[in-house]
């Protein structure tokens, strides 16, 4: 819905300019008449009934909120198919503008208050009760401020505490701009406060290097393969910057949570260090004083790569979990996995440059431990990745094969490797200790008394979509970390026969409701309902934990009496084929393809008018492509069948188009595609079908579909990088899929 020029809401405001528009609602500019200032109208549209509860809760949130650094929500209102947010108009350009505009990088001296002005203000959202996490800071959410520092930007479109809320009304597609979210966003997998840091380091990065970083996820994927992290030091990219400035910006990003700073607090005194470095060696010993100040670098030991990205802190191995870590991927050295991921550690008062550096001066001889130590190295290296071998192989002999489990007493302890597989999930009832967490499940509901319950708590809790059915999960969540910690967020996941992990929905659950965001103290319990929507025909069910990290080994605990699931076992005709490998021998619309890791079939494509008139319907805030190009509109059927047994999640951002052999360059689409999109996070054998919306250059005749994977595994992505050709502009074909997304599931 467009606001037109000069139309009044509320009787009060009347609507100016359009400033920006984004992926469900537009910002204003305005005129309270009433006080005869000019205010910042955003405009948000939310279908959901569960998601307009939430909006007015979250709007009473941010208007308690005050503090310089962000801009003053005065009022909040419903009009006819929008929700609006009525905000100080803050004039002038974002930090990106300014960077496009003037064509080379801040200096430090220009970084250094608009850092610490916003870090002054996350250290006032991430301190209220609940603690606010923005989620999606950028440059282009942040303008100059008279005072010196910055006003942080795009707060209203759900950031706040309603969970799924932030990732189904943000800006960008699913709550996120990539290059400046952290893995654990990115996964969808819940965020913290540690993940406002990444985004303000991602954020002092482009400023100061004059590029955004590379995603994490192309991080993730590049390291676990054994390749180096392509994050380049910042002072790779301008030599004006210390070592110690880099070095803050590499902690900050960090693709391992536990590996960045705790808090807003913890940053701005490493940042604060780094800024007022003079020299390499200067700005390394401030780094390190600022680590003995209160925040401590990560331990010096050689981290395995899973270690090292999504296990961080963790207490010795049990029998289990060592047959686990036999599922990792090779072991990496340690310099080649600690580059960029933990700043220096502090050097003695004498410590030359060269030693800050890892460099020994020549004129200073080498102890016999001195000399001995890159052999020692060398032989620890050497038995881990033996140990790692051995303990792939026990896991691979000693697997359960996939047949029912009978519950066992609960006082009494399962065997090594019960829980660690689909097959053989701990009994129900069996608390569960994993990642400084203690879980117990208190009570669950499904069907039609648990949608029953969902209504009478929220009016607006609307029924389950066809064919699904409502699951309510009653948890008790105590935490045994030495210190306070996140609540795990999207961690617990449902897991039924259709090998799709659900995560919790963005319904209103009964009381008391499980927070889904927030810290949790040393021995503190949280306990409430979390609600979920899965296939009816779904009997046995598993709750999942631990996929809080793609690179983390999941837990299995069952939720129905004796419930097991089958892995992917048979795999008689998933080869991978040819079809789509090259540019100028595309797969075409219908035919399905099978790489190592998925089975793709685009069943239907639109583009041109057909496209747009399908994506209008559904969204009333999109805008037309821009002159010379058109949408592309495609439904897609997946199938997972990676030979891993951890879910993989697939999203739009896995396709592309490429023109005339290479890619597009095209704006990403920033609004929602229509129902139902396609994302899931899917086990081995899980299937899913959806839309997903691209662009590409008007009436071109050589367009392709491009999917490229990016799983976690050892083999170079063309293995899964395929091409589909795209029908000529007046015409579609389609192919009517199952329920199942076309597959069958097994």
């Amino acid at each position: 819905m467009h606001l037109q020029p000069d139309s009044l809401l509320q009787g009060r405001y009347r609507v100016g300019a359009l400033l920006a528009q984004g992926g469900m609602g537009a910002v204003y500019q305005a005129t309270d008449e009433r006080l005869g200032h000019t205010v910042a109208l955003k405009q948000t549209l939310m279908h959901d009934p569960a998601l307009r509860a939430a909006f007015e809760r979250e709007a009473r949130l941010l208007a308690a909120l005050s503090h310089p650094t962000l801009p003053v929500v005065s009022d909040h209102f419903v009009e006819q198919d929008g929700q609006f947010l009525v905000m100080q108009f803050i004039p002038g350009s974002d930090l990106a503008g300014l960077l496009k505009a003037r064509g080379t990088p801040f200096t430090p001296a220009e970084v250094e208050p608009w850092a610490m002005s916003l870090l002054a203000a996350l250290e006032y959202l991430h301190g209220r009760q609940p603690p606010i996490i923005h989620r999606d800071i950028k440059p282009q959410n942040l303008k100059p401020a008279a005072h010196g520092g910055v006003i942080l930007l795009d707060f209203g479109l759900a950031k706040g505490h309603t969970g799924n809320l932030a990732t189904a009304t943000s800006a960008s597609l699913f709550g996120y701009t990539p290059q400046f979210a952290p893995i654990e966003q990115i996964q969808g997998s819940g965020t913290d406060a540690r993940s406002d840091l990444y985004a303000v380091a991602a954020t002092l990065y482009n400023l100061l290097v004059g590029t955004p970083p590379v995603d994490a996820l192309t991080r993730v994927s590049a390291v676990v393969k054994g390749e180096a992290d392509p994050l380049l030091p910042a002072d790779e990219l301008n030599s004006t910057l210390s070592s110690a400035l880099a070095n803050a910006l590499k902690l900050g990003l960090s693709i391992n949570p536990d590996q960045r700073p705790s808090s807003a607090v913890a940053m701005r005194d490493v940042l604060r260090a780094a800024f007022h470095s003079s020299s390499h060696a200067s700005g390394a010993s401030g780094l390190g004083d600022a680590f003995g100040g209160g925040l401590r670098p990560p331990p010096t030991p050689p981290l395995e790569p899973a270690a090292a990205l999504g296990e961080g802190l963790r207490p010795p191995l049990e029998p289990a979990a060592a047959l686990d870590e036999g599922l990792r991927p090779p072991l990496q050295p340690a310099a080649a996995l600690d580059e960029g991921l933990r700043p220096p550690l502090q050097p003695a008062t004498n410590t030359t440059q060269a030693q800050v550096r890892g460099v020994t001066p020549p004129h200073e001889p080498l102890s016999t431990r001195q000399a001995f130590m890159p052999i020692a190295l060398f032989g620890i290296l050497l038995v881990s990745l033996c140990v790692g071998a051995g303990f792939m192989l026990l896991a691979t002999l000693f697997t359960p094969s996939a047949t029912s489990v009978v519950t066992p007493p609960v006082d009494g302890p399962p065997d090594a490797a019960q829980g660690y597989s689909r097959a053989n999930p701990l009994p129900v009832g069996t608390p569960l200790e994993f990642h400084d967490w203690r879980v117990e499940v208190l009570e669950q509901v499904r069907g039609d008394e648990a949608y029953e319950r969902l209504r009478r708590a929220n009016a607006n809790n609307g029924p389950p979509r066809e064919g699904m059915e409502y699951l309510l999960v009653n948890y008790r969540l105590t935490s045994t970390a030495r210190e306070s910690q996140a609540v795990p967020g999207n961690a617990l996941r449902i897991l039924g026969p259709r090998s799709t992990a659900y995560e919790q929905t963005a319904n209103v659950p009964p009381e008391p409701r499980l927070p889904r965001s927030g810290d949790v103290a040393s021995g503190g319990v949280v306990e409430g309902w979390a609600a979920y929507m899965l296939g009816q025909e779904e009997e046995q069910l598993l709750l999942v934990l631990g996929e809080n990290s793609i690179l983390a080994a999941p837990r299995f605990v069952a939720l129905t009496p004796n419930a097991s699931l089958s892995p992917l076992e048979d795999r008689s005709g998933l080869d991978p084929d040819e079809q789509g490998q090259a540019w100028r021998s595309p797969a075409t619309t219908g035919q399905t393809v099978i790489t190592d890791d998925w089975v793709i079939r685009i069943d239907e494509v639109l583009r041109g008018a057909a496209a747009w008139e399908r994506i209008s319907a559904h969204s009333r805030s999109a805008e037309p492509a821009p002159a010379g190009y058109e949408y592309v509109l495609a439904y897609v059927s997946m199938r997972y069948i990676g030979s891993e047994e951890k879910a993989q999640l697939i999203y739009q951002s896995y396709f592309t188009v490429s023109v005339g052999d290479r890619e597009s360059e095209s704006e990403h689409v920033s609004f929602i595609s229509p129902e139902p999109q396609l994302r899931a996070l899917l086990f081995p054998g899980g299937s899913t079908a959806g839309w997903i919306v691209l662009t590409s250059v008007a009436d071109d005749p050589d367009v392709r579909i491009v999917f490229k994977s990016n799983s976690i595994t050892f083999r170079p992505d063309g293995f899964n990088t395929r091409y589909f050709a795209i029908p000529s502009p007046w015409s579609s074909t389609f192919v009517t899929p199952s329920n199942s997304g076309g597959w069958k599931t097994s």
